[in-house]
């Protein structure tokens, strides 16, 4: 994913989950920045995910585990981050927007398998013109 970089989109948003200063959205919640673990997974650049892909992928509680099935928020971000790290692999490297589907249990109180979300993984330059990658959905951030 090293290819030109397009930060805006026609109505000026910025495309990528979030508006204004990166640093800004990770410090007020909008952003969860998981560079840490996306580094131990392979990652070059750092790794934020939207506060919805988060909510829809990672989040999960004990009470969760207790209503559904037994999971952790650090195994459903492995999960995400394999997924994702595949999927630029396998497709084209140089483009900035890519989509990839992964399975997840759904936050639902009742789900006990699998049901399939689409994500997007979009290459950008951070506040400082660093590259970094952010993981949304693709149509409701």
């Amino acid at each position: 994913m090293s290819g030109a970089f397009d930060n805006t989109s026609d109505d000026g948003d910025s495309g990528y989950g979030y508006s204004g200063s990166r640093a800004k959205a990770i410090a007020a919640g909008r952003l969860y920045d998981v560079s840490e673990l996306a580094k131990e997974a392979g990652f070059k650049w750092a790794v934020a995910l939207t506060r919805n892909a988060w909510n829809e992928c990672v989040k999960w509680s004990c009470e969760d585990s207790e209503n559904q099935i037994f999971q952790s928020e650090r195994i459903r971000l492995i999960e995400v981050l394999r997924v994702c790290a595949y999927t630029i692999r396998i497709e084209d490297p140089e483009r900035s927007r890519m989509n990839f589907n992964m399975a997840r249990i759904p936050r639902d109180g009742v789900s006990t398998s699998a049901t399939k979300l689409e994500l997007q993984i979009v290459a950008h330059l951070d506040d400082d013109e660093k590259p970094v990658l952010t993981i949304l959905l693709p149509t409701a951030d």
